[in-house]
């Protein structure tokens, strides 16, 4: 009986150490020793020319499948046509909403020239004149901004 219970509870401890080491992946995606190091994503493409040291045991995770894309916006894998679209005025950038002017500061934000992101998102296009209209929350021409009353 006793041998029976110390099977039963390594069998049970195995279960639970496979569980916790092999997370259960989503739709389009696998384990893999690099999880998101380095993966092709909408905003980031090509990692053809990368060269990724960045695995180890300590980044395995879920990782898209060949043919996929992790989507920024939504964090699932998806085919690639249908990565999340950005809307009017806004561009596909490194550091997303974090680094985007707005009309009442239509500057580019000072930490932004001092921060590096891997992660990219839609934001409104400074380079293109386009700012965040915090009312509309859209994108609009800095000259479009509604003025103050």
């Amino acid at each position: 009986m006793t041998r029976n219970l110390t099977i039963a509870i390594f069998l049970a401890s195995l279960t639970l150490i496979y569980a916790h080491c092999h997370k259960k992946c989503g739709e389009n995606e696998s384990n893999n020793i690099c999880g998101h190091a380095c993966e092709p994503s909408c905003g980031l493409r090509d990692f053809s020319a990368v060269l990724c040291i960045a695995c180890s045991s300590k980044t395995r995770g879920c990782r898209c499948d060949s043919g996929f894309l992790r989507d920024e916006e939504t964090g699932h894998c998806v085919d690639p046509e249908d990565c999340t679209k950005c809307d009017v005025g806004e561009s596909r950038l490194a550091c997303g909403r974090t680094c985007e002017g707005t009309c009442a500061s239509p500057s580019q934000p000072e930490k932004c020239q001092l921060i590096r992101c891997a992660k990219q998102g839609c934001r409104c296009d400074l380079d293109k004149d386009f700012v965040r209209d915090t009312e509309s929350g859209r994108c609009v021409l800095i000259t479009d901004c509604p003025t103050s009353k």
